[in-house]
């Protein structure tokens, strides 16, 4: 392993980004073509746009709004341009607060022509990219960056080999006094007994354990028995045979440190320890509420294959099984070779460092990225 520092955008709260961006966001599914337009104008925005069509519910629709908020709090965002109506830009400016990168509100429905807020919007855009573009990497301590840990596609290499790689990643990185959050929480159920005689103590416990079962619940309540449907038909060609089987090896990437916190979905990752966050298990999701929780990069270990990175995060695609890295080696950033098991981690530290410093990862250079907002925030 080199050195435990990297190049980084250091933020005036103390956080160090290991991206740059500048944000290009709206909430509104009708504002959408507005952001389309000025993206095709300047180039180096990160659009993100509603995933869902927006019903007339109030919640639900604070719900994806906060979070998209929380994205733009993100370490590696250097600017914003937020297009919206009156009433959620003065929203999204409230909950903000004032730990927040520069922010450009673009109001389209009031004031001047429609062609003339699009110039605004584009100009905002231009400055922000402009000035983002002149700001200097300087040296900061790699364990500032908030790690998230997802796994997709899970086979028989995920659990033997590609998490418990990723798990001693973790154990490092928080004995280093450094912080990671896992979740999916379905796909802890069928081991969260290990899991629950990690926890610090009685209120983490109980919180953790009331999770698995509020889902296990409301599944049922929907016919959906989760411990017979559960692993998929990918898993199994994979060589999973059982939920058991599936959640032992995700929860490997966790190590075995202990869970320090339990946070719902989206909430702020604590700057140290290990955590767990209520997400959904669907990968886009579950990586936009670890992102509005504040995580720079993650580490996702695939078996079968999963070419989705996260837009706001880098996502660093770690896979063990040969097959999978033959046809898919221009997709996997880490490929794990069953021989050098012993230096599994300090190989994944260093393409940690690598990327926090600039280096691209594949999801980047094809542009598989996005942000998928659940509707209600669950």
């Amino acid at each position: 392993m080199g050195s435990k520092y990297f190049k980084g955008y250091i933020r005036s709260n103390g956080e160090a980004g290991i991206r740059n961006h500048v944000l290009l966001i709206t909430a509104e599914v009708e504002l959408v073509t507005f952001v389309d337009t000025v993206s095709q104008v300047v180039s180096k925005v990160k659009k993100i746009i509603p995933s869902f069509v927006e019903e007339n519910t109030a919640f639900e629709n604070h719900s994806h709004i906060k979070l998209m908020s929380k994205l733009c709090r993100n370490p590696n965002v250097g600017g914003v341009v937020w297009v919206g109506s009156p009433a959620v830009c003065e929203y999204v400016d409230h909950i903000m607060g004032s730990e927040r990168p520069p922010v450009e509100f673009i109001q389209v429905t009031t004031g001047r022509s429609w062609m003339e807020k699009l110039q605004e919007g584009i100009t905002s855009a231009a400055r922000l990219v402009q000035n983002a573009s002149r700001e200097q990497r300087v040296d900061a301590p790699i364990t500032s960056i908030k790690l998230a840990l997802q796994c997709g596609g899970s086979d028989f290499s995920s659990g033997i080999f590609a998490n418990p790689a990723v798990g001693a990643v973790v154990d490092s990185w928080v004995a280093w006094d450094g912080a990671a959050v896992f979740g999916e929480t379905a796909e802890i159920i069928g081991a969260e007994h290990i899991l629950l005689k990690r926890t610090i103590d009685d209120e983490t416990t109980k919180k953790l354990g009331g999770l698995v079962t509020q889902l296990e619940n409301r599944l049922l309540s929907q016919g959906v028995n989760i411990r017979e449907s559960n692993p998929t038909k990918e898993n199994k060609r994979g060589g999973l045979t059982t939920i058991e089987e599936k959640s032992l090896g995700a929860i490997a990437k966790s190590g075995s440190v202990p869970i320090s916190k339990v946070l719902d979905y989206g909430d702020t990752v604590q700057r140290h320890g290990l955590q767990f966050m209520d997400t959904p298990s669907f990968s886009p999701e579950s990586l936009a509420g670890m992102a509005a929780g504040g995580c720079q990069l993650c580490l996702f270990t695939t078996g079968v294959g999963n070419p989705y990175g996260d837009l706001i995060m880098p996502t660093i695609k770690i896979c063990a099984r040969p097959s999978t890295n033959a046809t898919m080696k221009f997709h996997i950033d880490v490929e794990l070779k069953w021989h050098d098991y012993q230096d599994f981690k300090d190989i994944i530290i260093d393409k940690m460092i690598d990327v926090a410093s600039g280096g691209l990862t594949a999801s980047e250079i094809w542009r598989e990225e996005g942000v998928s907002t659940p509707w209600t925030g669950k």
